[in-house]
């Protein structure tokens, strides 16, 4: 759950998003409805919606300004930023993950093909009555 003040930060974050895009006064929108769009994700995923209403209610007389709209865009862009990171970690992540998945494989190919190698033969003999002899052939 959302503490007081987030859900407050947060319902700010919706309005200026919101008012800023209709208004048109968003020069990244894609940064920006990615932005609202997880305020909003995160508001109703976690916060009380009665504690969501009597922020909205308490905001609801605010005027959004221009300098506004350019912080929320500020934000939307470092948001961008953060999730461009995240992902490129993951990406880098899963490469080394399957690199190290092919390092221990082929470790392991070498292993058991010098186990192979040094591993013993064992022979079998089948002892004939007639003649006392003996024949004898390796696996």
């Amino acid at each position: 759950m959302l503490t007081p003040a987030e859900v407050e930060s947060s319902v700010v974050a919706q309005k200026i998003g919101r008012t800023c895009f209709q208004q048109g006064r968003l020069r990244n929108e894609a940064a920006s409805v990615a932005l609202i769009n997880q305020v909003e994700t995160n508001l109703a995923r976690r916060a009380s919606p009665t504690d969501v209403a009597a922020s909205q209610r308490k905001f609801a007389n605010e005027q959004v300004k221009v300098e506004h709209c350019r912080n929320f865009e500020m934000l939307a862009l470092q948001n961008q930023n953060q999730i461009a990171q995240a992902n490129a970690n993951r990406i880098a992540q899963a490469a080394e993950d399957q690199a190290n998945a092919a390092r221990t494989a082929n470790w392991q190919r070498q292993l058991q093909a010098q186990q192979a190698i040094y591993q013993p033969r064992t022979t079998q003999c089948q002892y004939y009555k007639w003649g006392n002899m003996t024949s004898c052939s390796s696996f």
